[in-house]
């Protein structure tokens, strides 16, 4: 199935924690525990209007990339993502969604979320599949 366009958006972000320890805009060391907090805005998934949801997702370090699993493979929400942060402190995660309703119920969509280092933890903004969401990672 081929990849669809996601359109660009700014998404307004939420916090994980005041005075987050600082993170250096390097890779991130081996060692570190990370934790990310999602948020995801109400979503029209035709008939049914799914109401906004935040959650903490595991956070595993492998090869120096971030990658992100929530629910088991092939359960509808199941996502994978991954990135490694830019010496400049941009971060781009991708990866793909399993649609948990719908008329595109079990289907692959998607998953783009990009932003940047910003007072010791990264700030992304972007789409699970069609869904506006951010995602911060910070150490724990």
């Amino acid at each position: 199935m081929p990849a669809q366009a996601v359109p660009a958006v700014t998404v307004a972000t939420h916090p994980l924690a005041v005075g987050a320890p600082q993170v250096s805009r390097q890779s991130p060391a081996r060692g570190m525990e990370w934790v990310g907090k999602l948020h995801c805005d109400p979503f029209n998934a035709g008939r049914r209007e799914r109401p906004a949801f935040e959650e903490m997702v595991p956070v595993q370090l492998e090869n120096g990339a971030f990658v992100l699993q929530r629910r088991p493979l092939g359960m509808g929400g199941h996502f994978r993502i991954q990135g490694t942060p830019a010496s400049d402190g941009s971060l781009l995660l991708t990866g793909v969604v399993i649609a948990p309703q719908g008329r595109r119920k079990g289907e692959e969509l998607p998953v783009r979320l990009e932003g940047r280092l910003d007072a010791g933890r990264y700030v992304t903004n972007g789409y699970l599949g069609g869904r506006a969401c951010s995602l911060e990672i910070a150490k724990r």
